[in-house]
């Protein structure tokens, strides 16, 4: 209940309003104050989640490394040369994919963390895919790199000295035939044919006593690597332990 003179509230039941005095009224009703409904502020909350751009890099390094390996092996019987283009490729398909996704995240105005591990990995990358160029050019104009010869060089000198020989042997026979697999790598720009291997073998004692040449006429081609199984190599002493082989002749295809 409220004075009608002042708008005071009045306690119920009382004759007089206690701050103007003025006299209640029997028939004034109470008057109920009616506040406003109180709505609500509801704050929205937009949650943003970063882009890891230093995870994405290192992610990115370690699946050019694995791809790199794998190709290092598959092509262990090319030439230096040819890992090298293959890693080149790896390590540079890897850095385009990293800054291709940084500039789709900035251009989508992404919050992104860890954008300085990202790029110092591209660089990283980048010097490797830089330095295997430049020592794929290197490789393939110095002299003695093994492709080319320079000039006081005969290609049958740089071939007979870059030209690698692998091999395993065997006796056959009744232990008195020596049977080999060679391989060949061919790291040179040259093409030769005919080349002789000589083979030394040495006693438990580690004293030679024998030795085996065989020409074999086969062709090689430049970056390639030629294997040749269970070449006969003649006769061997029983006693013969072991045996270091070599290739000793070729001729040079011009």
């Amino acid at each position: 209940m409220h004075c009608s003179e002042c708008g005071q509230l009045v306690k119920q039941g009382a004759k007089f309003c206690v701050a103007c005095g003025t006299a209640v009224k029997e028939d004034q009703t109470s008057t109920n104050q009616v506040l406003p409904a109180v709505v609500p502020q509801i704050t929205k909350v937009l949650v943003v989640e970063a882009k890891h751009a230093g995870s994405l890099a290192i992610k990115a390094f370690v699946v050019a490394l694995v791809f790199s390996i794998i190709g290092g092996i598959s092509l262990r019987d090319n030439s230096a040369h040819d890992r090298t283009i293959w890693n080149t490729f790896v390590y540079g398909i890897a850095a385009v994919v990293i800054v291709t996704t940084l500039n789709r995240w900035k251009k989508n105005k992404e919050f992104i963390k860890g954008s300085g591990i990202a790029w110092g990995v591209i660089v990283v990358m980048a010097l490797i895919c830089f330095g295997g160029l430049v020592g794929t050019s290197g490789t393939s104009s110095s002299p003695g790199s093994g492709n080319v010869a320079s000039p006081s060089e005969e290609p049958k000198t740089v071939a007979l000295r870059d030209v690698k020989l692998d091999y395993k042997w065997e006796k056959s026979g009744f232990g008195n035939i020596m049977m080999a697999d060679f391989t060949l790598k061919n790291p040179t720009i040259y093409r030769f044919k005919d080349f002789e291997i000589s083979c030394t073998h040495f006693a438990p004692s580690g004293t030679q006593i024998d030795s085996n040449t065989r020409t074999i006429y086969e062709v090689v081609e430049p970056h390639s690597t030629k294997k040749i199984n269970q070449m006969n190599m003649g006769f061997i002493n029983s006693q013969a332990a072991s045996s270091g082989c070599k290739l000793t002749d070729l001729v040079v295809i011009q």
